[in-house]
Parts: structure tokens; sequence; C-alpha cells
């Protein structure tokens, strides 16, 4: 930022620099373009701080600026102070204390470490190492050793994603498992979202309203859903350390392959605490009054 051009006015011109339109940021983010055009010109009492605070951040992310210092900058703009964070600090310590320390630590470590005390740290190390590969090996066999579990009523997708009929299932079972990411294209209702395979529900009230801006990541790869109740946001596969954001103005809709492999917040809110951390599918939706309903799933 410089120190003739206030902020957003900077921001605007680094987003022209970098050759980026307004409408493909909104089309990205699906958050309306009179927004962005708000912030760029610093009208930001056109919506309330919090959802100013999300749409800027998100604006600097997808412009490539500097989000913490942006933020910083709007603060210091509307309020005229920016709350720094409270750092340690440390007494200098004096010289006469280094040289006795060091010399006390030289001390110690020829006390020490001798060459049998040398040995024995060689042995506990290779020691806990052994341990180490034994627990990882009993693991492994444990995973292998357990098989899926089939309901002779329902058919398996294979990997091409054709459904095989229940004779087939003998020369499949090798192959499957309910675990396997599922293809993106293909709808999984009868896979893991089924009474049958539910295992918990709860409902909770939270203080938020529409527009939802609604950020997923992703530690590992995994399955995602999000919808609204006209359309599709995005049905597709999230790798590792991927986030998105999506903006919904009515009931936010999303599916989860596993609980573990994802981190949620809307508005803000952070979903961790309603959103178990196993492996589990997780079908979710979050109505305008802030009613939050949560589905646990097995795989």
């Amino acid at each position: 930022m410089t120190g003739t051009e206030t902020f957003y006015k900077s921001l605007k011109t680094h987003r022209e620099t970098q050759g980026i339109q307004i409408s493909e940021i909104s089309d990205k983010t699906k958050i309306n373009s009179k927004y962005f055009d708000a912030i760029e010109n610093g009208q930001f009492s056109i919506l309330p701080t919090v959802y100013i605070r999300l749409f800027l951040r998100t604006y600097c992310i997808e412009v490539g600026a500097d989000f913490e210092q942006a933020l910083k900058d709007f603060e210091k703009y509307t309020t005229g102070k920016v709350t720094e964070k409270t750092e340690l600090k440390f007494q200098p310590v004096s010289d006469t204390a280094n040289i006795k320390s060091t010399s006390k630590d030289d001390k110690l470590f020829n006390e020490n470490f001798s060459r049998k005390n040398i040995i024995y740290v060689i042995i506990g190390i290779i020691i806990i190492f052994s341990l180490i590969q034994f627990v990882s090996y009993l693991s492994k066999e444990a995973e292998s050793s357990v098989q899926p579990s089939v309901n002779k009523n329902e058919s398996i997708i294979d990997e091409a994603g054709l459904a095989l009929p229940n004779s087939e299932l003998s020369q499949t079972d090798d192959l499957i498992s309910y675990s396997t990411l599922p293809i993106p294209t293909l709808l999984e209702e009868d896979i893991v979202y089924n009474d049958n395979k539910l295992i918990e529900q709860n409902a909770y009230r939270l203080t938020v309203s529409p527009p939802f801006i609604f950020t997923v990541t992703s530690f590992a790869q995994t399955k995602v859903h999000i919808s609204s109740i006209t359309n599709t946001i995005f049905n597709g596969i999230m790798d590792g350390d991927e986030t998105r954001t999506f903006t919904i103005t009515d009931t936010l809709k999303f599916d989860f392959w596993s609980a573990q492999h994802v981190r949620a917040d809307v508005n803000g809110v952070d979903l961790s605490s309603y959103i178990t951390d196993s492996d589990l599918a997780i079908r979710g939706s979050l109505v305008p009054d802030g009613s939050l309903s949560i589905q646990q799933y097995s795989h």
C-alpha cells in the first residue's frame, strides 16, 4: 500500500496490473460483483462489517494480495486504530552469566557423554525404531484382515461406474472397498447416504444468516459435494491442502466423504465442534434461520 493512495485504491490498481476482471472473481467465488466494486471504491457501509471482512479476504486471495495487511488497513481506515498482538519481551542476559553457563554446559557434556553413554543412546534409538516398525507392521496386518461388509440386496459399483449383479460379488471382493473415493460423476446415495448406514444425527442453532460464506479445507484427497436449493455449486474431488470458498444465498447443503479429511467454517464460525473427526461420511444442511442439521454415515 502506498502512502499517497488509500489501501482499497491500491488493491484496485494491483488487480488491474494483474489483468484480472472483477467478473472473473465473481464467477469463481459466486459473490456478487457489486460487493467487490464497493470494496474498491471504499463503500464499506454496503454490508455489515463481518461480511465486508470476509469478502475483502476472498478478494485479496483471488488477486494475490496480502489479505492480513488489507484487513489491518481496513480496520485502521474504519476505526482509526489497529489491534496489535501482544509480543513476549525478554531481558538480556549478562556476558558473565553466558560465560558461566557455557563453561558449566561444557563440563556436563564432558562428564555425561562418555563413550559408554553414547553406546547406550545408540542402543536406545535402535530399540525405539524397532518398536515403531513392529507397531506399523501390526497395524497393516490388522487393516488387511478387515473385509468390507456387503448387503446381499445391494449392487456394487465397478471402476467404470456400472452396477454389478450380486452373482459377481465374489469376483470383486478383493478389488472394491467402500472406503475408496467414489467416482465424482456418480450419485452415492445408494452407497453411503441411506438409512441403513445412518449412525447419528443432531440439530444445532447457529447465529448466522445468508449470504453463507462457506469455506472448506481438505487435508487429504476427498470427495466434496456443495449445493443450494436450486443448483449444485461443486461436486468433485478436493486434493490435500486445498481450500475452496463458496457463497450460498439460501439453504446450504454439503456432503463430505470423510469428516476426518476436512475442516469447514461458515461466516467465520468453525464447524469442527459439530462434525466428528472420525472417518465417517457427513451430510449437513444450514437453513437461513441458522438451523444446522448434521448426519453421520458409515462407509
